[in-house]
Order: C-alpha cells, then structure tokens, then sequence
C-alpha cells in the first residue's frame, strides 16, 4: 500500500539526480533523495526509510547514494507536548557519502526554517519508538 507511492517518487527524484549531473557534466556528483514526511503520518519515519530502502536494494535507482527523511510538521509524543523534529540520513555506500559537515548544514539550515514557522522543536529523545509520534497541525503564517 505504501511502497508503490514512495517507489514512484523515488523513480522520480533518481532521474532528477540523473538528469541534473548530465546537466551540470559532473557524473560523479554524489545524489541526496529528501523525504519529507509532509502528508500521511500514519507511518512513521523508520519505517518510511525501511520502505525506500526495499526500493533501493541492489543496483535500482543507481543515481541515489544518501536518503534523508525528515518532518515538516512537530511531532509530539504521549504525555508530551515539546515539538519534535526528525532528520534522518542513510547512506548506501559508505565509500560515495556526502560529507558530514555539509549534512549538518542542511540540518540546520532546515531546523531554522521550520522554527521560523512553528517556533522551537527539538530532536526526539533516544531511543524512541517511532509509531508513538503525533503530527500537529500548524498552518504557516501568511
């Protein structure tokens, strides 16, 4: 049920990549897949990532090397009203990672647009179990 729409997004994104290092003449440029959870929160990131990395097993979409999967909305637990955040990297091959340093940029250049919107979130305490999460509805300001 949940495979297909991910898959078909993921077929997308790997010809974006494709295409954009044709495009730039750098074959050897390291491709990121981003998946935001924006939409249906009924399945939680772990197992979002779980269903792409079915999707990238073995030479399929050979464009990607890194996928991040990360939340547009806060996540709240049981008994727990902080606002959460998720930024999840996963990386095929060790050897072709995008560096970490570029990463953590990302990671909080990205943190800084979403509390621009919602206010302070943080990141969920460890371990946790991921099917616990709820999504609040915030609407962005106009």
């Amino acid at each position: 049920m949940y495979r297909e729409p991910i898959a078909r997004r993921i077929r997308k994104a790997n010809e974006q990549i494709k295409s954009t290092r044709t495009m730039l003449k750098m074959p050897d440029a390291i491709g990121v897949l981003f998946l935001a959870q924006d939409g249906d929160y009924s399945i939680g990131p772990d197992a979002i990532l779980n269903l792409a990395a079915r999707c990238l097993k073995g030479n399929r979409f050979g464009g990607i090397d890194d996928v991040i999967c990360f939340n547009m909305l806060p996540a709240t637990l049981p008994n727990d009203q902080l606002g959460y955040m998720f930024w999840i990297h996963s990386c095929r091959d060790s050897k072709r990672a995008t560096p970490g340093v570029l990463l953590d940029s990302l990671n909080k250049a990205w943190q800084s647009e979403i509390e621009a919107i919602v206010g302070k979130m943080i990141a969920p305490p460890r371990p946790i179990n991921w099917q616990n999460l709820i999504y609040r509805k915030v609407r962005p300001p106009i």
